[in-house]
């Protein structure tokens, strides 16, 4: 278990970090390959021009363009993600009829 902690000073002026317990472990290695596997399914999933009928299509298609990051990016993760994204694309719903109007 590591126990690292820092502070950070609380004068504005100062922007002084000061590390009290230093790591005990070197930091993850980071998969770039799901990041490029994870963009590229955010982009199709909201593009209008995507003709893929399925999310299921549109992640087996990504996958065998990004082989090595399929071993660590589920099908579930993208169901979330695609989700997500979506949602946050569409309009507000109205509170009511006044912001309707």
């Amino acid at each position: 278990m590591c126990h690292a902690s820092a502070s950070i000073s609380r004068n504005v002026r100062d922007d002084l970090l000061s590390i009290a317990t230093r790591h005990n472990h070197d930091p993850e290695a980071i998969d770039l390959d799901v990041l490029f596997l994870r963009n590229a399914i955010g982009k199709r999933a909201v593009d209008s021009t995507t003709t893929t009928p399925s999310l299921r299509s549109l992640y087996n298609s990504e996958i065998i363009k990004h082989p090595h990051a399929a071993i660590n990016y589920t099908f579930l993760q993208t169901q979330s993600r695609a989700k997500r994204i979506r949602q946050s694309r569409r309009p507000q719903l109205p509170r009511d009829i006044h912001e309707l109007l």
